[in-house]
């Protein structure tokens, strides 16, 4: 449906007095703010999108006709235009997810427990270690904002923190999330603990899903409950 709102540049009242209508607010698209004039007509659509709106100053219809045939015309080729670009786009997610989906099926993945943690961080250090830095550690699921509950993203890789050592006084660990490489703080006491031999294999194969590009650097509190 095309509804057509025409301009009026001055109306009379019930009593026959003529009023000029304030232009820019009125027709915003038509008139500046100082209500010089703009274009003749203008074109949109409605909030659902099933109305083609057209706002105008002409008064011949032929010529809002003409116009009118136009814009349908070129704005048709704009959006056939877009969606091909849409759909090369989404072809090219889609080989990007199949890749990621190789290197880790989404249906792989169960909750991580303490029942994959080789110890805690608070334990003693293997020998010839001082800290727990560039270890996995583990996050509980329930501490993630729901939508991250997801296994991968309980795979935490610590850098660096007082957290790390064993004997030390502070919580801090500063690390990323191996699912995509966002960094933040985490405390200690708040890991299950460090993941063993097989989580590390898995936190890799997540870390070559994105080790090729910026690691993202967000609040510690964006996208999670601490």
């Amino acid at each position: 449906m095309i509804l057509v709102n025409k301009q009026l540049d001055n109306f009379k009242d019930e009593f026959g007095d003529t009023h000029i209508l304030k232009m820019h607010d009125a027709f915003p698209h038509l008139y500046d703010i100082n209500d010089n004039k703009r274009r003749d007509i203008y074109f949109s659509f409605d909030e659902k999108n099933e109305n083609l709106l057209i706002e105008t100053r002409l008064g011949n219809a032929e010529e809002i006709k003409a116009k009118t045939e136009q814009f349908i015309i070129k704005q048709k080729q704009f959006i056939n235009e877009e969606r091909q670009k849409l759909k090369e786009q989404i072809a090219a997610y889609d080989m990007q997810l199949k890749v990621l989906n190789d290197v880790m099926p989404d249906k792989g993945l169960k909750e991580f427990t303490k029942a994959d943690c080789c110890r805690s961080l608070y334990d003693d250090l293997p020998e010839g270690k001082t800290d727990n830095e560039g270890c996995v550690c583990i996050i509980p699921l329930d501490k993630l904002e729901k939508k991250y509950r997801k296994p991968e993203y309980q795979l935490f890789r610590i850098q660096s923190g007082f957290g790390t050592r064993p004997s030390a006084r502070g919580n801090a660990c500063y690390g990323y999330f191996c699912a995509d490489g966002e960094q933040c703080r985490w405390e200690r006491y708040k890991f299950l603990g460090v993941g063993n031999a097989e989580v590390e294999k898995i936190a890799e194969k997540l870390e070559a899903g994105w080790s090729g590009e910026c690691a993202l650097v967000k609040d510690n509190d964006e996208g999670m409950e601490m």
